[in-house]
């Protein structure tokens, strides 16, 4: 499966992105060639969902779990934007740049690229394992 989450927009900027790039909405492109169709890279623009999870550092895993710590929260999507998620984040320079109390979880359990991580089953889990206890 090759395909994102979302209908891809077909508005003036991708419009005008196309032209840029001498293309056009009939045009058919050569295998991997990359094209850009909008100038923000977000999912309901039509981005590819890479999971890297098997590659993130501990470091940053912990930083992760810490955050969710800290916000006092069991379902937490970070936004981190780093050059390499297989180095420390104490070794270059990151950012996280938002926390999600309700992130998309469908990304992780369907990504275009990489291994999917059963996040429904364990989100699920957490719920079922909170109302047992209570």
């Amino acid at each position: 499966m090759n395909t994102t989450l979302h209908v891809i927009p077909t508005n003036n900027i991708l419009i005008n992105n196309l032209k840029k790039q001498n293309i056009s909405l009939k045009t058919i492109l050569p295998k991997d060639k990359k094209i850009y169709l909008q100038n923000k890279f977000v999912l309901s623009h039509g981005c590819d969902i890479i999971n890297c999870s098997e590659f993130v550092h501990k470091d940053n895993k912990e930083l992760f779990l810490k955050t969710a710590e800290i916000l006092k929260s069991d379902l937490l999507g970070i936004g981190f934007i780093c050059p390499d998620i297989s180095k420390s984040y104490k070794e270059q320079e990151t950012a996280i740049i938002e926390a999600n109390s309700l992130p998309y979880i469908d990304i992780h359990q369907y990504p275009s690229h990489g291994k999917p991580e059963p996040v429904a089953k364990i989100t699920w889990d957490i719920v079922l394992n909170k109302l047992n206890n209570n």
